[in-house]
This record gives C-alpha cells, structure tokens and sequence, in this order.
C-alpha cells in the first residue's frame, strides 16, 4: 500500500519540528520511505510511504501530533486507478448485458 503523509505546522513551530527532524529515526517498522518533499512557503512536509496499512501509519505517524496536523492518505499510481476504473466498467457493461 502506498500512503502520502501530509504534516503541517504552524510557522512558530518551524524550530521545533526541524529539532525533531533531525533526531527522528525516519524506519519505520514495516514501512520504507519512498520520498519526501517540504513545502517551499508554508509548513507541510509531504511523504511517500509504502507498506503497512492506514492503522499502522497512523500510529508510526502520531508522535508528531503535539506539533501540527497529520494525514494519512492511500494512495496508488495513476495507471493502477485508470486500470482499475476500466475493469470495473467492464464488469459493469457485463453484468448489463
């Protein structure tokens, strides 16, 4: 499963959350970091995770919470969705008939 983990922060708290950056050990049981990108103007930091499930993300995630918000979105690739619809509208035509 591939989820992005949306973190914002309020500008006060940029210290602190770069303090705790820099100590985080960034494994994560079950779960590799594929990618992160920092908001160039506002306070999110955006992160590619893959594996594990929405449960365990959530918890991996939520030591961060005494300083900002956190989402856990799943996510999949555009192809995989596009393939997806497709099958099901197929099914959908199938049943139809």
């Amino acid at each position: 499963m591939l989820s992005m983990v949306i973190f914002t922060f309020r500008p006060e708290k940029r210290e602190e959350v770069t303090k705790r950056r820099s100590e985080e050990d960034t494994t994560y049981e079950g779960m590799t970091k594929i990618a992160e990108w920092h908001s160039a103007k506002t306070g999110r930091v955006f992160r590619l995770i893959e594996g594990g499930d929405l449960k365990t993300a959530l918890e991996a995630f939520r030591t961060w919470s005494d300083l900002g918000r956190i989402e856990v979105v799943p996510v999949m690739k555009s192809e995989g969705l596009r393939n997806q619809w497709s099958n099901s509208m197929h099914s959908e035509e199938s049943d139809l008939s």
